[in-house]
């Protein structure tokens, strides 16, 4: 109703601009009629909307492809595990640095 109602307005604006402003010197009283008939069907076309029942939403949702979950990297710590051993020091022989 409300598109309606939209056409209607410009029809009747640009009537009224010709039936009113002396543009059309012989087809003024039809202009106005025209401007009169479109006014009320504007109105009308408002007050109907105003009881219009709407079944579908004015935003639509935009539906997204469900994602895929990212890969999880999983570490079991409780298996067993090779123990680290400790590399085998040898003693470096320690000299001081002014001893000769």
């Amino acid at each position: 109703m409300l598109k309606r109602a939209y056409i209607s307005a410009v029809i009747a604006a640009v009537a009224a601009i010709f039936g009113f402003s002396g543009l059309l010197n012989g087809a003024e009283p039809v202009a106005k009629g025209i401007c009169y008939a479109f006014g009320a069907l504007t109105g009308l076309s408002l007050l109907f909307s105003l009881f219009e029942e709407v079944d579908e939403p004015l935003v639509q949702e935009v539906q997204l492809a469900p994602a895929e979950p990212a890969p999880q990297l999983v570490f079991n710590f409780a298996a067993e595990q090779p123990a680290l051993t400790p590399l085998p020091v040898s003693p470096l022989p320690v000299t001081p640095a002014y001893a000769s």
